[in-house]
């Protein structure tokens, strides 16, 4: 009965830490005047621009329209299961079910609350278990602290990391009932829901988990008489094995999202070992300041914030301070914050914590875990509290002031932050004070210290997320009801069973410009071309920007319609804002979004008979050098691929000769084209060492030109009967004030090569912008499309994971479908299971009898059934593990 009112007690406060943990946050949101308490939206950064269109997605799945394991929905067509392992496993995620689509920004709301509520929640069970005798107030305190630190509340639009934040505290309580009673149970079942939940932070918490056991494991062994490395070491390694029971039984979902993964970016990046450091050493004692605003931001910074409550902060020095706690549990638990503050601080351990990933955004994505290490040995320090006295805490309390007043020195902190943190110190050493010489006043000064660390810890919340919350609530509700509108009406329109569509304007209504609404097609159920997440598949990635949709594999982008890529890949339909030519506007569609719908006449069906040539490996070149833009561009690489498509040499492009002129006086270069025959299309490509440059056809702004990230592809200088004066049609970028360094060297190296200075004394520097154009051959673009069309496969079904049709082919040879070749299809020709082959280093290009062939396509996601057994397997040894020892306990 005892036990059961004490059971009761813990879920009691850690229902309470998760309460005043919302309730935070739900101060903080009305503070700022976020949605539902404002007109600011909840969706910032990634949560805008990616996770919201996954969530529209999951929901069409939990309808039935969608599916997990495949969907054409992806880009060209991939796996989704990599995606939903990293985006949306979260098991909150099944309030999605009950809630509206229309309310995707209630369900966001949501979510974020729950989720930082469950970290006060489980962070509470661990530590009052963990340490029985500290005060059930200051056990509250920090549940509040690593609920509301400041890396949820930088991570809010990550709201998926957060996932990973609940279950740490599990996973650790876990591993001291393993260390302190041999319990198994919770460790092996956490750790695999961790996984489960989000595989990304369930490694950093299998990582971690690793640490803090040896911590625990060796203290353990420390307080018993029974330290020794052997018996250490055995210990580590059977933890080790229940680690990675774990991690097997969560593999029925994570070995296939483990091949998802590996179809996109490499298991490793190149140079992450290379020695480097966030910021200097000094720099992390900073990062204790209130509203160090790093964590979260959507772009790189090197200040590495440990904030997690100024009291937090005199506590865990004390802990460190007080004479009567043994040096080596001083040492171990410095040895454990050291392990995470450095792994933060040196680049290459970083990069290991990440996945052995460089983080071009959104740095120190384990950075929850640091900041635990801080609040357990201020919890530690709490656990002491009545031993420590008030004359050491108002020495560190007077040494936090000057410590704060000389890096101020150093270099200015926030001249507002600084006063409120020696405020705080000050408050909290008067009241620790009182604390110890008036008895009758405890009571009332723990209240005094909960109260105003509350106050502390969501000003610092209002500061680190006041500049995240920028976009209008509802914009996006709005947004795609016009968007589910418009792509519905091109459904019933045309119900032929493959084609795809595509859009040349985000929601952002910025055309050209830094902005990655690249997964609509998954959110409103039509297959397109581009597509924005981490599990990305790399052989469709490389294709679509080898094409000239954009310059990097990641992310993949649409700026514009390429009238040949978008033929051979289906793309039948165009959401866009302006003509483009060769695509056709259609009266009978209403305008949303400001998008008119336009019909490309020349797409191509799903597959077609191609050439043998097609099978082999295409040559793209180096598609990043400026140097090498003559030769290796989009336009020589389609050349190559209609060629090889049609087992002859065809031109579709050719180049057309610009003036290239850099003006001096305005600072802008000029590409200016010769009159071309009235029918051919003129595109341009450039590449430079600038980024966002202000671009201009024809004198008409374009819109910004991006050669990095969010990198511009082809663009289209249009057809000449659409220019007013032909003989005068010119790119123009206007490179004012942007990298003018580069340009002054390029100009002067320029002279001097002109006034005959050798080119061996010249430092000539790399180019800085160059661009290529060249015309489409309409004659030849419409005779390719037509031989190409004599040899069709007529779709008969086409759904997310299956595909059926017939082909007729007059010999053997090959059809190439434009989806990309996959492992995990199974193919069915005429009855009978064949291999497909890669066309055109992408696609599915299948042998072919001459005469009548049934065509059929199932997908298996890769990984599935040997998930499964290992998951199974893991269950039946962790069984026998645990029946094993029952018994020899039993037979003691």
């Amino acid at each position: 009965m005892i036990e059961s009112v004490g059971k009761k007690r813990y879920i009691l406060w850690g229902l309470a830490a998760a309460v005043l943990s919302m309730m935070a946050l739900l101060i903080c949101f009305l503070a700022l005047r976020v949605y539902p308490f404002g007109d600011h939206s909840v969706l910032t950064n990634d949560g805008y621009v990616q996770y919201v269109d996954y969530f529209r997605y999951l929901k069409k799945v939990m309808s039935g329209n969608a599916e997990i394991g495949y969907s054409f929905s992806k880009s060209l067509g991939g796996s989704l299961i990599a995606l939903f392992g990293y985006y949306l496993a979260s098991p909150l995620n099944l309030l999605l079910y009950v809630i509206p689509i229309e309310k995707i920004e209630f369900f966001v709301f949501a979510i974020t609350v729950l989720k930082v509520g469950l970290c006060g929640f489980t962070f509470s069970l661990f530590i009052r278990h963990r340490l029985e005798n500290l005060r059930p107030a200051f056990a509250l305190i920090l549940s509040l602290a690593y609920a509301f630190t400041q890396y949820n509340v930088g991570q809010l639009s990550n709201v998926f990391w957060l996932d990973g934040v609940y279950m740490l505290p599990l996973i650790l309580w876990g591993i001291w009932r393993y260390v302190s009673e041999k319990k198994k149970g919770m460790l092996y079942v956490s750790i695999a829901l961790s996984i489960l939940f989000n595989w990304y932070t369930g490694y950093m918490n299998c990582l971690f988990a690793v640490f803090y056991f040896i911590y625990e494991q060796v203290l353990w062994n420390y307080e018993h008489g029974i330290l020794t490395f052997k018996r250490t070491a055995g210990q580590f390694v059977r933890f080790c094995i229940l680690e990675l029971l774990g991690v097997l039984l969560s593999c029925a979902l994570f070995l296939p999202v483990v091949f998802g993964q590996s179809s996109g970016r490499g298991a490793l990046d190149s140079g992450i070992f290379s020695f480097g450091t966030n910021g200097s050493f000094l720099d992390i004692f900073r990062g204790f300041m209130i509203g160090t605003p790093n964590i979260g931001l959507p772009f790189k910074d090197d200040t590495i914030t440990l904030f997690c409550g100024v009291f937090l902060l005199i506590c865990g020095i004390a802990y460190f301070s007080y004479r009567e706690i043994k040096p080596f549990h001083k040492i171990c638990m410095a040895v454990l914050i050291g392990v995470m503050v450095l792994s933060e601080f040196i680049q290459p351990l970083e990069h290991i914590w990440c996945g052995f990933k460089f983080e071009d955004s959104f740095q120190f994505r384990f950075a929850y875990i640091t900041i635990f290490t801080v609040i357990f040995a201020a919890a530690r320090g709490m656990e002491r509290f009545e031993h420590v006295g008030e004359k050491l805490f108002l020495k560190i309390c007077g040494g936090c002031i000057a410590a704060a007043l000389i890096f101020d020195l150093l270099r200015p902190f926030n001249s507002t932050a600084l006063w409120i943190q020696n405020g705080l110190l000050i408050f909290y050493g008067l009241v620790i004070w009182l604390y110890f010489r008036k008895e009758n006043l405890r009571k009332l000064c723990l209240m005094a210290v909960g109260l105003v660390f509350y106050a502390e810890i969501l000003a610092n919340g209002y500061w680190v997320a006041s500049e995240n919350y920028q976009k209008p609530a509802g914009a996006y509700e709005a947004y795609s009801a016009g968007q589910e509108k418009l792509t519905a009406s091109i459904k019933n329109y045309d119900q032929a069973p493959f084609y795809r569509m595509e859009q040349n304007e985000n929601r952002d209504r910025k055309p050209y410009d830094h902005s990655f609404f690249s997964n609509e097609s998954l959110a409103y159920g039509y297959s397109g071309i581009q597509q924005y997440s981490s599990s990305y598949d790399k052989k469709t990635a490389d294709f679509i920007h080898w094409s000239g949709y954009c310059k990097v594999e990641f992310p993949s982008l649409y700026h514009e319609p390429i009238l040949t890529s978008d033929s051979l890949l289906g793309v039948k339909y165009l959401m866009s804002s302006k003509d483009y030519e060769g695509f056709e506007k259609i009266a009978d569609f209403t305008e949303c979004n400001g998008k008119s719908v336009y019909v490309n006449p020349y797409a191509l069906g799903l597959g077609f008979g191609v050439a043998e040539q097609a099978l082999e490996n295409i040559e793209a070149g180096n598609q990043i050098e400026v140097a090498t833009i003559a030769a290796d561009n989009p336009f020589e690489f389609q050349n190559k691929m209609f060629s090889a498509l049609l087992g002859e040499d065809m031109r579709v492009y050719t180049p057309v000769s610009a003036e290239a002129v850099y003006d001096e006086a305005s600072e802008q270069m000029y590409f200016t084209l010769p009159s071309v025959d009235e029918e051919s299309v003129v595109y341009g490509y450039t590449r430079s060492a600038l980024d966002d440059i202000p671009m201009f056809i024809n004198e008409k702004f374009s819109g910004n030109y991006w050669n990095i990230w969010g990198a511009s592809g082809v663009y289209s200088v249009g057809a000449s009967k659409d220019v007013q004066n032909p003989e005068v049609r010119r790119v123009r970028f206007d490179v004012k004030d942007i990298d003018a360094e580069v340009i002054r060297e390029a100009v002067i190296a320029k002279r001097k090569l002109e006034a005959g200075a050798g080119s061996d004394t010249v430092n000539i520097p790399e180019p800085w912008i160059d661009s290529v154009f060249y015309k489409l051959n309409m004659d030849v673009f419409e005779q390719v499309i037509q031989r190409l069309r004599e040899n069709e496969f007529q779709t008969e079904i086409f759904t997310d994971g299956f595909v059926t049709g017939n082909y007729t082919a007059s010999e053997d040879g090959w059809l190439m479908l434009t989806i990309p070749n996959d492992g995990g299809w199974e193919i069915s020709v005429n009855g009978e299971t064949v291999s497909a082959r890669d066309g055109i280093n992408t696609f599915m290009t299948i042998p072919m009898k001459a005469g009548q062939n049934r065509v059929e396509l199932t997908y298996h996601p890769k990984g599935i059934p040997t998930g499964i057994i290992l998951s199974v397997g893991s269950v039946i040894i962790f069984a026998g593990w645990i029946f094993t020892e029952r018994r020899k306990d039993r037979n003691r």
